[in-house]
């Protein structure tokens, strides 16, 4: 007989299954020195799931999301794609901000007050600009009326022009698509008009306060 074999039978080395094993035959330390350990919130190794203040609320958590509400710096790296949501949320999302709209009210002192939609929009806005003289926006309100797509897309339109201190210019680079694409197409379904109403209006209003630097500079030239 060979080595390992007993009476025709086929047996394994002694010491093999003993050696063989994890972690059998190294000291205690050395094992767990080797040994990696997922963070308990890790989604994957070395990717860890940003912590939630405890028994954090949908309004609050969505804000925090998508509006960046608590983040230290104001404008975040574009880099870093906001948390997916799906269509719940996003639902949600769109009636908060339409139940609780941001900047909405008369702009005092505004440079523009335009306004925007129809029937076909799904309702109503005014969108109030005031420019800083050098090609920014100082401060930028709205009011309206209508249903929850096109009200509650214009509040996030403004929040967002805001809050990531957007310039005329690049006001009039947003695209419309990406916008759609942003507030959810399954959300949106067919009223595009209704989504896209705020950001025409601001678009519109911004176009009005260039026009109306121009005519400025030149009744002073011609003065």
């Amino acid at each position: 007989m060979g080595a390992g074999r007993e009476g025709g039978r086929n047996l394994q080395e002694r010491g093999r299954a003993q050696g063989d094993l994890r972690g059998r035959g190294r000291p205690l330390g050395q094992r767990r020195r080797r040994r990696l350990l997922p963070h308990r919130g890790a989604l994957q190794p070395h990717l860890v799931r940003a912590q939630l203040p405890a028994r954090l609320r949908q309004r609050p958590q969505l804000r925090r999301l998508l509006d960046r509400v608590g983040q230290l710096r104001r404008r975040p790296h574009r880099a870093v794609g906001r948390t997916p949501l799906d269509r719940k949320e996003r639902v949600a999302y769109l009636v908060d901000h339409f139940g609780n709209p941001r900047h909405k009210g008369v702009l005092e002192g505004a440079d523009v007050a335009m306004p925007g939609g129809s029937p076909e929009c799904g309702g109503s806005v005014v969108v109030y600009l005031k420019g800083d003289g050098n090609g920014g926006i100082e401060d930028l309100a709205w009011t309206g009326q209508g249903d929850t797509i096109s009200m509650g897309a214009t509040s996030v339109i403004v929040g967002r022009v805001r809050d990531e201190g957007l310039t005329l210019q690049q006001v009039l680079d947003l695209d419309y698509e990406k916008f759609m694409d942003s507030i959810g197409r399954d959300v949106i379904g067919s009223r595009t008009r209704n989504a896209t109403l705020g950001l025409s209006t601001i678009k519109s209003a911004v176009r009005k306060y260039q026009r109306d630097r121009i005519a400025d500079t030149e009744d002073r030239a011609t003065a």
